[in-house]
């Protein structure tokens, strides 16, 4: 069995589960369901990708109504959600989701610095959606922000320095959309 067929196996089974009424498979559904998400665009089928992103983001927006711990897994959707939306060309409706990632991290990231890469992350990905809207000056700060707390992690885990390298990278393309070549 080729770990698609696994993945689609795992989100049958949590399925059933869900539907026979034990809430507590939600959480396992969503799972299942983010994760072959990103196996189906990991290999190209972005628009099989989709259905399954969007049923993750919809169960995790429910569980985290009554639960915030489920938080961090609805921003996780909806960064994933937003990446697939932008790959498919659906750019305008790529901006919702990704900028709802970002306030979500910025409000974990107040509590707990260990979402502070997951905020930087879901901040390069929000300059690029608008750069990709070419609302370029508003794509600079998100950027610019994923640097700073990039560095921030870099100075304190080296581990985070290939993390710097790529969130400098946006911000140099960035500083370029905006014809600041010198600085980028």
């Amino acid at each position: 069995m080729t770990p698609l067929e696994e993945q689609m196996k795992d989100v049958a089974s949590a399925r059933k589960l869900a539907l026979s009424n034990a809430a507590d498979s939600i959480p396992s559904l969503a799972s299942s369901l983010n994760n072959l998400g990103i196996m189906l665009s990991g290999l190209g089928r972005r628009a099989e990708a989709l259905q399954p992103t969007q049923e993750a983001v919809t169960l995790y927006q429910q569980l985290a109504a009554d639960n915030p711990a489920y938080l961090p897994n609805l921003a996780m959707s909806l960064n994933n959600l937003g990446a697939m939306l932008s790959g498919l060309g659906r750019r305008a409706e790529a901006l919702q989701p990704t900028q709802e990632a970002v306030t979500l991290y910025q409000q974990l990231a107040a509590d707990n610095p260990a979402y502070l890469n997951d905020l930087a992350s879901s901040l390069n990905n929000l300059g690029i959606r608008l750069s990709e809207l070419d609302r370029r000056g508003e794509a600079l700060e998100p950027a610019q922000e994923a640097v700073v707390f990039r560095r921030q992690l870099a100075a304190d885990n080296p581990a985070y320095l290939p993390d710097l390298a790529m969130s400098l990278n946006n911000l140099g393309n960035r500083l370029s959309d905006l014809d600041r070549q010198a600085e980028a």
